[in-house]
């Protein structure tokens, strides 16, 4: 809140997804106040959240592997040293983005947006024929709550390395989306199902 308070402070504000689109919109109220700042988003689906709420997307990585923290900074390439940036992000989000920012000569101000909270207990695991996870805390709740077990002999697929990595950990062989967005994801799961 004393973030957005102080909104004329900052030359850019960062959105690494739609849900921290979502509920920094909804804490700030009027999307109107965003118009003095550049506004950068990681990928498709964060942009196009931001334009359904009327704000201009200045930067936005090529469609793709790009559409991550990294390929971000790169997309950020001309930003300045000194130049302020408020990055509304999910509690235990990636830092990469943030550093390599940092490492430039900016001065960032993480503040949180969300945090992702395991439903415990999960409740009963409905029938399924591919399981999907989009973070690793998705995939280690999920395990958490319900076991490996549910998810031998099907197909998992995942968003990004790091989830897969996760699923690895686990013992698993996942299916990696090729890119984060959900066309990528779709095209995972058809490739899991022809496996």
């Amino acid at each position: 809140d004393e973030s957005l308070a102080n909104l004329s402070s900052y030359q850019w504000l960062l959105f690494s997804s739609a849900s921290a689109v979502k509920f920094t919109l909804m804490r700030l109220g009027d999307p109107q106040a965003l118009t003095t700042l550049k506004v950068a988003a990681v990928g498709n689906e964060t942009a196009a959240a931001l334009q359904r709420a009327g704000i201009n997307v200045d930067v936005v990585p090529p469609h793709g592997e790009d559409q991550r923290g990294v390929g971000l900074a790169q997309a950020l390439g001309s930003i300045t040293p000194g130049t302020k940036v408020l990055f509304p992000q999910a509690i235990g989000g990636r830092p990469e983005l943030t550093d390599a920012l940092t490492a430039r000569g900016c001065l960032v101000d993480v503040v949180p947006a969300s945090q992702t909270i395991a439903v415990v207990p999960l409740g009963p695991v409905p029938p399924f024929d591919v399981a999907t996870f989009a973070s690793p805390s998705a995939f280690s709740a999920f395990v958490a709550g319900a076991g490996l077990s549910y998810l031998a002999g099907k197909p998992v697929v995942v968003l990004g390395e790091t989830t897969a990595a996760t699923a690895r950990a686990a013992g698993l062989i996942p299916f990696v989306a090729e890119a984060p967005h959900g066309e990528a994801i779709v095209a995972a799961v058809a490739r899991s199902l022809n496996a």
